[in-house]
């Protein structure tokens, strides 16, 4: 039997769904820049559908899916890394033996005060920390979500230190968002975190771990290159494996 969401997207222009710009405001990766997308609501998501649109550019935060439309500006290209063909660095490897003593655990994603504080202290120290700053807000973010999700766990000698938020839907596993314990960035745990999604992955047989997007010239943006091979999308939604990938 054909997939539901599979005869949608047959159906469906995904470059743009017929669906305005929004109101140009600051880039938040490049400077000097301005940015706009396309976004719009979304409720439930037939198995498969969310996987076509992350294929044509379209990402979530929350129920709302959105896609740069950015004027005279493409920087914002998606990234993922074939599961099967992905080889660790020796760095990757390094981190791996570094948190062996890490315990992870993978189940339905549930809200707690414990992760909620463990946010915002992570948000004070890597960013400006007024995101999500009530715990409403927090939930909108990471824990409501129109197609299937699961939460990665990360405690060491029982003390959450890391969570991590993806979706899982046909042969795509995605990456939301992981926040972890600041004080403890000597530990790599946002690499390992993905270290971890992507054996997830495979373990599970989900051929590709998709990591949003990669912007060439924002050095916050390095780090997801270095998990090779990886993969770039264009507008039309096609992969092409790159060299140095």
């Amino acid at each position: 039997m054909t997939d539901p969401g599979r005869r949608r997207a047959e159906r469906l222009d995904f470059r743009d769904l017929g669906i305005p710009p929004g109101p140009e405001h600051p880039c938040p990766y490049l400077e000097d820049r301005v940015a706009r997308e396309r976004a719009f609501g979304l409720s439930d998501c037939p198995q498969g559908l969310y996987k076509h649109l992350m294929d044509y550019g379209w990402r979530r935060s929350g129920r709302i899916v959105y896609k740069p439309a950015c004027v005279n500006c493409s920087a914002c290209v998606p990234i993922r890394v074939p599961v099967n063909d992905f080889k660790p660095s020796r760095i990757h490897r390094r981190i791996t033996r570094q948190n062996e003593a890490i315990e992870t655990t993978v189940d339905s994603p549930k809200a707690s005060d414990e992760k909620f504080d463990l946010f915002v202290r992570y948000q004070k120290a890597r960013h400006t920390g007024d995101m999500c700053t009530q715990r409403d807000q927090f939930e909108q973010f990471l824990y409501e979500s129109p197609v299937a999700s699961v939460e990665l766990e990360f405690r060491l000698d029982g003390k959450l230190i890391g969570a991590s938020i993806v979706d899982r839907d046909g042969d795509a596993l995605s990456a939301v968002y992981t926040w972890f314990e600041p004080d403890l960035s000597d530990r790599s745990i946002g690499t390992w975190a993905i270290l971890r999604s992507i054996g997830f992955a495979k373990e599970c047989e989900i051929p590709y771990y998709y990591m949003g997007y990669f912007i060439e010239d924002c050095r916050k943006m390095n780090y997801k290159i270095a998990f090779k091979p990886f993969e770039l999308g264009d507008s039309e939604g096609e992969w092409k494996k790159e060299a140095n990938g």
